[in-house]
């Protein structure tokens, strides 16, 4: 979100945000928060073929070279039909998927999956995509068109009556863990020193936005020639 709070047809509210006014903004990046791509968002778009989630994802991954790169998003992106696309594309892929999007794969009902102990899971594939179904502190569903369920990894989890062990957990929720946040970590630094101005002009905080993203993609840039320099954000 970039915050404004004056009046504009493309200003949004969203509840569960830091900043729950402003402008939305669609990005793309790396698991260190380094922008790879972003695209405001208007509002509803009427010559939109697919559905805003995976439209969003078709559209990021325009300027996309290397296919072969994991690419990980969370469930208001992820269905059965975009892996599918995906797929035929060439494109890896992986991430949480919400129960009606699953393209009714049959998997175990969440409610018998909880009776079972922590690290239980169930999974399903149709040798295109591979819907699993994991118990750990609320149920969790991932779907990925390139990672299985094997090698099955160990994770420690604090289980009743038992204390802290350690518990089976699919290595495609093991890969989601690895890859994901980078939105998120990018919104961190976006939010540390952002410029503030008043004026009346509604693009000024968009024009700010960009601003701050290119010093944020500068200074992962940095990082990522010189691993050793000392030299904060």
């Amino acid at each position: 979100m970039i915050p404004y709070h004056g009046h504009h047809s493309a200003k949004h509210f969203i509840r569960n945000k830091p900043d729950r006014f402003g402008y939305k903004m669609w990005m793309m990046c790396s698991a260190d928060g380094y922008p790879c791509n972003f695209s405001n968002y208007g509002g509803k778009d009427e010559n939109r073929k697919l559905p805003l989630g995976p439209q969003v994802v078709m559209d990021m991954w325009q300027p996309v070279v290397n296919k072969y790169s994991r690419h990980i998003f969370d469930n208001f992106f992820t269905s059965y039909a975009l892996m599918v696309d995906l797929t035929k594309q060439g494109f890896r892929a992986c991430g949480t998927i919400r129960e009606n999007r699953t393209g009714k794969c049959p998997l175990l009902p969440k409610k018998e999956i909880e009776k079972k102990e922590r690290g239980s899971y169930d999974y399903r594939s149709d040798n295109m995509v591979l819907c699993a179904r994991w118990n750990d502190n609320s149920i969790v569903t991932d779907a990925s068109n390139y990672y299985g369920v094997s090698p099955i990894q160990k994770v420690n989890r604090w289980v009743k009556n038992e204390g802290k062990r350690r518990v089976e957990q699919p290595y495609l929720i093991s890969m989601y863990n690895k890859g994901m946040g980078g939105v998120d970590v990018c919104d961190k630094m976006l939010s540390t020193y952002r410029p503030r101005m008043r004026s009346k002009k509604w693009w000024w905080n968009i024009f700010s936005q960009l601003l701050n993203l290119s010093i944020v993609a500068s200074y992962r840039f940095y990082q990522h020639v010189n691993p050793d320099s000392r030299v904060t954000h």
